[in-house]
């Protein structure tokens, strides 16, 4: 087994090389001969002749973008009226994740983003996500109601020589704490932390499609939540960058 594996990944290598090779040799020949009669250099740098072979390259197809009708629909099954695009199509939607890089931006970080609402983005967060069956420490899950750990140190200190009792432990998150997530059965029983991103690669092999749209079925009825919210209190042009944390 472990020598037939190495026989494909061999195989795999050799594949990728030759296509490199080739789509070396397409850019090299295809740029166009200038029409003085001498040695030139190619796009890639290498050095050519006139009567060599010419091979134009196939100019892309154009894409003709449909612009998007942004109306307020009702969602029938809400109650509620949202402004959203509509399409036709489903081919016409487009996808909602998209990686932001500006190089020119020094606000807001390279990484993969999505819209939700027109003007409202979100940056993806990643937070750590502990398996509830096998974790039973929560700490750092919930919002403190005290908000900023000086403050919550206070109070906490009052009620301890109010009860003449030990300053008792925060678990809870603070201003600045990442919030820790909590993987429950009932939305992945195969592996209830999957979406931690350290551990995503190995558990992503033991997760059913059932589990899928189970994670589907909870994360989009939350976004449509949040959407629906955002939308209610008019929240426009917004980017939310750290939802993780606290």
């Amino acid at each position: 087994m472990a020598l037939m594996k190495s026989q494909v990944l061999s195989l795999e290598t050799l594949l990728c090389d030759c296509q490199d090779f080739i789509e070396e040799v397409e850019d090299d020949l295809g740029v166009e001969p200038p029409n003085e009669d001498f040695v030139y250099a190619t796009s890639k740098g290498m050095v050519s002749y006139p009567g060599r072979d010419y091979i134009p390259k196939e100019k892309p197809p154009m894409i003709v973008v449909k612009p998007a009708i942004i109306t307020r629909k009702l969602i029938t099954e809400l109650g509620y009226y949202m402004k959203l695009q509509t399409v036709r199509d489903l081919k016409d939607i487009q996808p909602m994740f998209s990686y932001y890089d500006n190089p020119l931006d020094k606000v807001n970080a390279p990484g993969m983003y999505c819209t939700i609402l027109p003007g409202v983005h979100i940056k993806v967060p990643f937070p750590t996500i502990v398996d509830s069956t096998k974790e039973y420490a929560r700490g750092r899950s919930i919002r403190c109601k005290y908000v900023t750990k000086i403050l919550c140190d206070d109070q906490r200190q009052k009620m301890a020589k109010y009860h003449n009792s030990p300053v008792r432990i925060c678990n809870f998150a603070h201003v600045g704490d990442k919030i820790t997530k909590i993987g429950y059965a009932s939305r992945c029983s195969s592996v209830p932390r999957f979406g931690d991103s350290k551990n995503l690669t190995s558990d992503i092999k033991s997760v059913t499609l059932a589990d899928i749209k189970n994670v589907i079925l909870y994360g989009l009825n939350d976004m449509v939540a949040s959407m629906v919210w955002l939308d209610y209190h008019k929240c426009n042009n917004t980017i939310f960058k750290n939802v993780e944390q606290a």
